[in-house]
């Protein structure tokens, strides 16, 4: 078997300049002395190519509605699971206050149950734009 002349200036696999006296890519790992560049097996194993995400779109939507930032995200069982938790929680808050009414004691405990409404909302909320973010960030790089 004889060995090619490696090529000049990029790597033919990734495109990645080449480290002089290197035999093998330092991106990549291909032979840099291999008699045919193998630029159709590397390309065709990663699959077809992902739409990117943006992120603020991911942000804005998962502040519009909570879950909403993971579906765009692609992330379905997880933004449906907190579509569905949201409800829940604004379905509890809303019956109790209903339940409550407008006695004295609904009058009185009416800005409890908004306040420990709230409490419980506004961490569930914050860690949803996060995780939606982070799974945009994740289909960008590739790594989902």
């Amino acid at each position: 078997m004889s060995e090619a002349k490696p090529f000049e200036t990029t790597c033919p696999k990734c495109g990645a300049a080449k480290v002089e006296g290197e035999r093998y890519c330092p991106n990549c790992g291909y032979d840099l002395y291999a008699i045919e560049p193998d630029t159709k097996g590397s390309q065709n194993k990663a699959g077809p190519p992902r739409h990117r995400k943006s992120i603020g779109l991911t942000i804005l939507l998962a502040i519009i509605f909570p879950g909403l930032g993971h579906l765009y995200a692609g992330r379905w069982p997880k933004g449906l699971t907190i579509m569905v938790g949201f409800v829940l929680l604004l379905l509890v808050v809303i019956g109790i206050v209903t339940l409550l009414g407008a006695s004295v004691v609904g009058i009185l405990c009416l800005p409890l149950v908004i306040i420990g409404g709230l409490l419980l909302f506004i961490p569930f909320e914050l860690w949803q734009i996060t995780d939606a973010m982070a799974s945009s960030a994740a289909i960008n790089a590739g790594r989902a």
